[in-house]
């Protein structure tokens, strides 16, 4: 049998023959296999980058809980993310008109797409009042219409189309987070697409084009950082009533004092809220009972 040698360096794959003292033994005819031109590899597709539209025209019919005059305002939050646009205040008006209208850029990725599922654009909508705003509701805007027309191939056939994938454009309820009902709709747009996309969109409805923001998703402005270190939650709790309750053994209707205890976060200038003990007012005992106490909280 013919060989050649071929003097490497160590830790060469010996796929060709075996190593021996930094030598390669080469049968002639894998020689020439060895230097042939390798295939070319795939190339990593390049990144596309797209831009996510939440335009809040207006509002109808909004009601503030136990509050004549609304002085309403728009917070947008996003997924997964610590960002919140504000709109301008709206004051004196249960039909307010907003006109927000915000561009988000990102770069199209599988991750992102599947985080749209079964999610949601979350609007909040406050009341302004003298001493401290009131959350009114919340909005919530569906995206899984994103994750379905996005995901796989259908992206590509979808940047060739001239509009872009729109996941909500009408009005939305705005629902109490206490008690569940509806208190006024919100007039919205959601959308994602390539800039000529989403200015098409825009031009459809009348409506100015928008400058898309320089910053990329990967940067995190100043801003953002200050807003998620000063970000505070108000907890409101309200104990109306006891229903249907059942007397202790032992006891008997009357002759038992009860009230309702619990705890919320409370505030008092450190790092961390610390928990606060809340009790309502004692009531004798019946299967009936009527507390109205009212607790609030800020964390």
């Amino acid at each position: 049998a013919i060989h050649s040698k071929v003097v490497i360096s160590s830790g060469i794959n010996a796929e060709y023959g075996g190593l021996v003292n930094g030598v390669v033994k080469l049968n002639s005819g894998e020689m020439t296999d060895m230097f042939l031109p390798r295939p070319n590899l795939p190339q990593k597709p390049k990144a596309v980058s797209l831009n996510m539209l939440i335009s809040v025209v207006c509002g109808k019919a909004i009601q503030a809980k136990e509050k004549e005059v609304v002085n309403s305002y728009v917070i947008v939050r996003m997924i997964d993310s610590v960002e919140r646009l504000k709109s301008e205040v709206v004051w004196d008006s249960h039909h307010p008109v907003y006109n927000c209208r915000h561009i988000i850029p990102f770069t199209y990725t599988s991750t992102f797409i599947d985080r749209l599922k079964d999610n949601f654009v979350v609007l909040e909508v406050w009341n302004k009042t003298g001493t401290s705003d009131e959350l009114i509701g919340l909005c919530k805007l569906p995206t899984s219409q994103f994750s379905l027309s996005l995901s796989g191939d259908n992206l590509h056939t979808w940047l060739e189309e001239e509009v872009p994938v729109v996941a909500v454009d009408g009005y939305m309820p705005i629902i109490d987070i206490l008690s569940n009902q509806r208190c006024g709709v919100l007039q919205c747009v959601l959308a994602v697409g390539s800039h000529t996309q989403l200015t098409q969109l825009l031009a459809s409805k009348h409506l100015p084009p928008l400058v898309v923001a320089t910053k990329t998703p990967a940067e995190k402005p100043e801003e953002v950082v200050e807003i998620a270190t000063k970000t505070r939650h108000m907890f409101h709790v309200t104990v109306n009533s006891v229903q249907d309750m059942d007397m202790f053994e032992g006891s008997s209707w009357g002759s038992t004092d009860c009230f309702v205890t619990f705890s919320l976060p409370v505030s008092t200038g450190s790092a961390s809220p610390e928990l606060k003990t809340f009790t309502s007012a004692i009531s004798s005992a019946a299967p009936h009972m009527k507390f109205s106490h009212k607790s609030r909280g800020r964390g």
